[in-house]
């Protein structure tokens, strides 16, 4: 199967005002290179669905092999003109560390900095559709300071303007001390 030439994975680091200089080890070292090895997966299942050059349809997925990544998984329809989003799927495990489902929801309902970052990846993503890893640390969202990486896997336009739909892995370590092990991924069996 002829991969994307054009495609490459690119890492996008966070913005500088929320940069954390961070030393993990221990079992935060082990879960962080798991979550990381996760969405390295998600990106080659992503790549197997490419054709020709082509980016993949959501029909090009099947729900039973997306299973490893469920809880973490959110699918979005972003609207290039007027911009929007909303959230086709929120993943389960995701929605219990926020306490919120977030599914059938748009951008204006998420809440401070974090909404912005977001809606600028999805606005980056219409402009050049390609695989994105992005980092965000985020203090106090949702009563918990985070850090979590997010990998956007562009699908094909769904409309001539760019509008489309992301495919996105999530992956959440948590940075407050009291807190720390509540971010460990519940494991799908």
């Amino acid at each position: 199967m002829k991969q994307p030439t054009d495609r490459s994975f690119t890492i996008v680091p966070e913005p500088a005002s929320t940069e954390r200089n961070e030393l993990i080890k221990g079992s935060t070292l082990d879960r962080r290179l798991q979550e990381l090895t996760k969405l390295a997966d998600l990106l080659a299942l992503w790549r197997e669905k490419c054709v020709d050059g082509a980016l993949p349809s959501w029909k090009d997925f099947d729900v039973f092999e997306l299973r490893p990544w469920i809880g973490h998984l959110n699918v979005v329809d972003v609207t290039a003109s007027p911009f929007d989003f909303r959230y086709r799927i929120f993943g389960s495990d995701l929605s219990a560390m926020i306490g919120e489902e977030l599914t059938g929801r748009h951008y204006e309902d998420l809440k401070g900095q974090l909404a912005a970052d977001i809606a600028d990846s999805y606005r980056a993503i219409i402009t050049d559709p390609q695989p994105a890893l992005i980092t965000h640390s985020q203090p106090a969202w949702y009563g918990r300071d985070v850090t979590f990486d997010r990998l956007l896997l562009p699908m094909q336009a769904t409309d001539p303007d760019g509008s489309r739909i992301v495919m996105v892995g999530a992956y959440v370590t948590h940075h407050d001390k009291d807190n720390q092990d509540a971010a460990a991924p519940r494991e799908t069996s």
